[in-house]
């Protein structure tokens, strides 16, 4: 979906986790935003999911707060929030599992299609 609040993404940890074992970050007040042009190549895709990179300067404009969780948590959080994965600087594995859920009911929803400006177009084709 092209809106974060048509969806819902959900951070579950294995056990508990804390900032030197890379706890997510994020940036309260940052998901009404809206969704952000991200310049060209700042999509990265040497992953599996879809993630872009916040423009620095859109990023300055929030607090980031390190989320400290412990194993049977659930983080639930608007889509357009800004979050990342903390950095693990410990000898031991992180392990998370994180899921997102969309509402497929909604004229923007369309399955395997990342790219939000494309969505965009067909949606703005169908509704003519």
């Amino acid at each position: 979906n092209d809106s974060g609040e048509k969806g819902v993404v959900c951070w579950l940890p294995m056990h508990d986790i804390n900032e030197s074992q890379g706890a997510i970050h994020i940036c309260p007040g940052s998901h009404k935003t809206g969704l952000i042009e991200v310049p060209s190549g700042g999509k990265d895709d040497t992953i599996t999911s879809e993630q872009y990179r916040i423009p620095a300067k859109e990023v300055s404009k929030y607090e980031s707060v390190s989320v400290e969780v412990n194993a049977g948590d659930a983080l639930l959080f608007n889509m357009d929030l800004f979050h990342r994965s903390g950095i693990n600087c410990t000898t031991t594995f992180r392990f998370a599992a994180g899921a997102r859920f969309h509402r497929t009911t909604t004229p923007d929803y369309f399955p395997g299609l990342k790219n939000a400006k494309l969505r965009r177009i067909m949606l703005s084709e169908l509704s003519t």
